[in-house]
């Protein structure tokens, strides 16, 4: 995780998502109960059976399994394993980005229909 900065990693064991491992996982189940972190095994702190989603599920439905689950990141997954990552900050990045063009789309519009009226 500190490599990678990154502050979760998804467990594979034979090509399937075994499990979660996020770094309050370690803070809190290993080294939070006094275990050696050099020594503790993933799968005794990641969180299994993981909640996944489909590559097919749309964003808000993500982003409102993530809210149900109280997480803030998802492996994404299809019918040959591991295909990728969403955070609910990615979500929230991609919702912004859409509303700054929509809003920019708007505004183009309405001052078109402005430009074309006389006083």
């Amino acid at each position: 995780m500190e490599e990678g900065d990154v502050g979760c990693l998804v467990v594979i064991d034979s090509d399937s998502v075994a499990g979660v491992v996020t770094d309050r996982d370690l803070a809190i189940r290993c080294m939070g109960q006094g275990h050696d972190s050099g020594t503790c095994k993933v799968s005794r702190h990641m969180s299994s059976p993981p909640i996944t989603v489909e590559s097919t599920v749309d964003m808000l439905e993500a982003a409102h399994l993530m809210t149900d689950k109280k997480i803030t990141r998802l492996p994404v997954v299809d019918a040959a394993g591991l295909v990728g990552f969403v955070s609910l900050s990615d979500i929230a990045l991609a919702m912004d980005i859409a509303l700054t063009s929509m809003n920019r789309s708007l505004h183009d519009l309405l001052r078109g229909m402005g430009a074309g009226r006389s006083a």
